[in-house]
């Protein structure tokens, strides 16, 4: 009786090991499938060509610099035209740079999480503005601010010379 029972458990053995090799063979090439069905991150290179607006310069030196939209279209940046300084915005989609009207002086420009609105410093404090225009909007007191992030959770990190870091909503407060 032993005898005859091992070449029925050599033939479990053997058909359990050929139903395991199946098995991990399905489950690699859906493996291999699906990731070739994943779509790849997209790369882009941004190629960023901005020139001062007509009859004036950048002012880069203390006002801040360059400050590129998180969704990577446009860009902000402080000018000075005909001895005014202000905060210009152009779109990297090849149209001209506009003045945001009311942005007089600003300094240390950046943007909020959604790419809609600037955040800058002015006389003193802190404001913000839609980037396509409008009236900026009071935030709170930034004696001498010098830059600073806006969170997805609408509040508003920045650094100032006189009192160090701050924190505000974005809505405003002290």
């Amino acid at each position: 009786a032993p005898a005859s029972a091992r070449p029925r458990r050599l033939a479990r053995v053997v058909a359990a090991a050929v139903a395991s090799t199946m098995v991990l063979t399905l489950a690699g090439g859906w493996a291999v499938s699906y990731l070739r069905r994943t779509p790849p991150v997209e790369e882009r290179a941004i190629t960023l060509s901005l020139e001062p607006p007509e009859g004036g310069q950048f002012v880069l030196e203390n006002f801040g610099g360059i400050a590129l939209s998180p969704d990577g279209r446009a860009a902000a940046y402080v000018a000075s035209v005909s001895g005014k300084t202000g905060l210009w915005v152009k779109r990297l989609d090849a149209s001209p740079a506009h003045l945001l009207p009311g942005t007089e002086n600003a300094a240390y420009p950046f943007w909020s999480p959604d790419s809609r609105s600037l955040a800058f410093f002015a006389r003193s404090k802190l404001w913000q503005v839609d980037h396509t225009g409008g009236s900026p909007q009071q935030i709170c007191d930034a004696l001498d601010g010098r830059g600073g992030a806006w969170t997805t959770d609408h509040r508003i990190l920045f650094g100032a010379l006189a009192t160090g870091l701050s924190e505000v909503r974005d809505s405003g407060g002290t």
